[in-house]
């Protein structure tokens, strides 16, 4: 039990990374990287990007974590970690080289505690509504009725053996 003075750990919610360029003495989002990609496509450094426009950078995630236990040498918990992806065409190889980055992170003794994927079902997201589709289950916002994507199976398995199986280890994306 933690004092009123110590945080008992610290969550982390990780989806892309931010690039900044300096423009004129200024700091400015770089276009194409983080939050600032074209929806579908690649940022200019090769990664694919969200439905959301947002990069998928797994190593961003091992670099967070370091830095912030580095930093607040307290435990951390990975709270909120996903990506839209209606086609569910991305989410598997994002899902396994984001769970690879903390498993990397944990080897070098940083302590993650856990890792919570955003979401479990398509739901309404705060700055999009309804249209961003994060769900490891497809969500009929008509009828009701949900739908396992092929990444549920793959959180599965990640969950089943408290690891990357080895069938799944091509997906890891490698920076």
């Amino acid at each position: 039990m933690g004092s009123a003075s110590r945080l008992d750990w610290l969550g982390v919610n990780y989806y892309s990374r931010v690039v900044f360029q300096f423009v004129n003495g200024k700091p400015v989002l770089k276009p194409g990287y983080g939050y600032t990609c074209t929806p579908r496509g690649y940022s200019p450094a090769g990664n694919p990007c969200s439905d959301f426009g947002w990069e998928a950078y797994p190593e961003g995630l091992y670099l967070l974590l370091k830095e912030l236990f580095n930093r607040y040498r307290v435990d951390l918990i990975v709270t909120e970690n996903g990506v839209s992806d209606s086609r569910d065409a991305l989410r598997p190889a994002y899902l396994v080289s984001h769970v690879y980055n903390v498993w990397k992170a944990v080897n070098e003794g940083i302590p993650v505690k856990g890792y919570l994927h955003w979401s479990l079902t398509d739901n309404y997201e705060w700055a999009q509504g309804f249209r961003q589709r994060f769900g490891l289950v497809m969500v009929d916002f008509k009828t009701k009725k949900r739908y396992l994507r092929p990444s549920a199976l793959v959180f599965r398995e990640i969950a089943r053996t408290n690891g990357i199986p080895e069938e799944l280890e091509h997906l890891v994306m490698m920076q």
